[in-house]
């Protein structure tokens, strides 16, 4: 499919996919990768997923939509321990998380395990990373276990998403942001399978 561009996302979307059910939770990619700029401006990957995320979640008040962040590198965080409504105040802590500093490693296992741990289900993910899985670490038996390889890391996230979505039928949605340069492939590849396992929608952002 055809890449994507910031400047093309309007409407009721995040990163040009539909806003349409509720609870939600965003997943926020903040590795030190985010950092890279496009080579037309000064603006960074993260600076323009923050400007996103902070358009897409002032539509959530006007649709009634319950929506969670969780921010993910070395370590994840998240804004608030259940899904919330979408009030002033509740938008803007969540951007306040979303706008910490960057940190090295890409765990988006971890971020994935929180999402479906909430108390409250989502209905949707919206995944938004610019690359593979890193300094992931698998949860078996009670403990945490490091892996890797990508092979390990990407291979993990499909069984953690079957065995805990449970049948609850929740889609991610994944957007990929250009991929690192040394993975891009790889990254497509695993976003695009990521989201078609779930019945979610995959969009590759030219960046």
């Amino acid at each position: 499919m055809a890449e994507d561009t910031w400047e093309r996302f309007s409407g009721d979307t995040f990163c040009g996919i539909p806003l349409d059910a509720t609870p939600i939770v965003f997943l926020i990619d903040k590795s030190i990768s985010m950092e890279r700029t496009n080579g037309n401006n000064s603006r960074s990957r993260d600076d323009v997923s923050q400007q996103e995320l902070e358009r897409s979640l002032n539509i959530l008040t006007r649709k009634g939509i319950k929506f969670n962040v969780i921010t993910f590198a070395r370590k994840t965080q998240q804004a608030f321990p259940d899904v919330v409504s979408a009030t002033p105040g509740n938008i803007s802590q969540a951007l306040s998380l979303a706008s910490r500093a960057l940190s090295l490693r890409t765990n988006t296992y971890r971020a994935l395990h929180k999402a479906y741990r909430m108390p409250t289900a989502p209905k949707k993910i919206y995944l938004l990373s610019d690359g593979l899985p890193t300094g992931i670490s698998r949860h078996s038996k009670g403990r945490w276990i490091t892996l890797s390889t990508n092979e390990e890391r990407t291979a993990a996230i499909f069984p953690l998403v079957k065995k805990m979505d449970a049948g609850r039928g929740i889609k991610i949605n994944t957007i990929l942001i250009n991929g690192k340069h040394n993975n891009r492939r790889d990254a497509s590849g695993f976003m695009r399978r990521l989201a078609a396992a779930t019945g979610g929608i995959f969009r590759e952002i030219k960046f």
